[in-house]
């Protein structure tokens, strides 16, 4: 049976027994909320204006369950290491779930509050659930509703006012293919208060020759007169399946640039948007693709001008090999 909407409520029906009396949480609404949309809502076809020319089957022809909780001694430091860098703070997540073992918080600074998404919503449950259903409700992201609701972890990222993170923070996360198709929700949440300044780089990988989906979502909220550059590398294995959902709100004067690097998986869509919601804020994005074989990478690009004096920028390149294909809407 191919991966449906019966499948897919099936499946939320069984992550929400397995979360052990956490319904009462404040996520659980959102989670809720966002899953009654999914039902609502129909999966992309080629018909579909975001979605044309693209033969959507590579995603719903295979059952994908969820990706099994990380265990210590799960994985090697030494696995990784070809997607580690130097002299950042690093957090590693597993088939979507926190490696604390495998991850290089040192001390943070005053103002800088770096953790996993399921350690956030048990210190601050009611603050980060507000914060993450704004990507629920929108007919071409429904990739984003279904991550919202089996929202369970992934990295939560805060800084103060006035706070500057000297050292870049890597977030990496990994996958381990199994027998049967699995799929991990991996949800990113960036708040940078006025006058801060981030960087950040998210590296995707994975390890097998068997189908998996990394289903992933990395939202930003840009203060006032904030700076942020974001660094995305993805390297998943030819067999992965590979959907991204980032957006991004700015502030007044804020500037965010944003790169995106593709270069494995075989199917890949990168879908960004920005709100430039405050006068003088500017915006980049900027994508480069290397495939080969039959890979596909999909970009399409949404960038809201709301208000006046409000740039943005875009320029994707890239280099194709055999019957590899790129596709790029804006």
């Amino acid at each position: 049976m191919a991966t449906d909407h019966k499948a897919w409520l099936e499946q939320f029906k069984t992550f929400e027994a397995s979360l052990n009396g956490q319904s009462n949480q404040p996520i659980h609404q959102v989670r809720k909320n966002a899953i009654s949309h999914f039902e609502e809502t129909s999966l992309p076809t080629s018909a579909d204006e975001a979605w044309k020319t693209i033969n959507t089957s590579v995603m719903t022809q295979a059952d994908f369950s969820l990706a099994k909780p990380y265990a210590t001694g799960d994985i090697s430091s030494e696995t990784l290491a070809p997607y580690t860098l130097p002299n950042t703070i690093q957090l590693v997540f597993i088939n979507g779930h926190w490696a604390k073992d495998l991850s290089q918080i040192s001390k943070l600074p005053k103002g800088i509050r770096v953790e996993s998404l399921s350690e956030a919503l048990k210190n601050d449950p009611k603050g980060v659930s507000d914060q993450l259903s704004h990507m629920v409700g929108s007919e071409q992201r429904v990739f984003a509703t279904l991550n919202t609701a089996f929202i369970q972890d992934g990295a939560y990222i805060h800084l103060a006012k006035n706070t500057v993170c000297e050292h870049p923070i890597h977030l990496i996360f990994f996958s381990q293919a199994t027998q049967t198709p699995t799929v991990a929700h991996t949800r990113n949440l960036i708040v940078t208060e006025d006058n801060a300044q981030l960087q950040l780089i998210e590296t995707y990988a994975g390890t097998g020759e068997q189908t998996y989906l990394t289903n992933s979502v990395t939202e930003f909220v840009a203060g006032n007169n904030t700076q942020i550059d974001h660094y995305k590398i993805e390297v998943e294995t030819l067999q992965g399946i590979h959907i991204a959902n980032q957006h991004a709100t700015l502030g007044r004067s804020a500037n965010v640039t944003s790169h995106a690097f593709s270069l494995g998986g075989a199917f890949v869509r990168n879908d960004v948007s920005a709100h430039l919601g405050g006068e003088g804020c500017e915006a980049t994005v900027n994508g480069l693709y290397l495939l080969e074989g039959n890979q596909l990478v999909d970009n399409y690009t949404l960038l809201e001008h709301a208000e006046p004096h409000c740039p943005s920028h875009e320029l994707y390149k890239g280099i194709l090999g055999y019957t590899s294909r790129i596709r790029a809407l804006s």
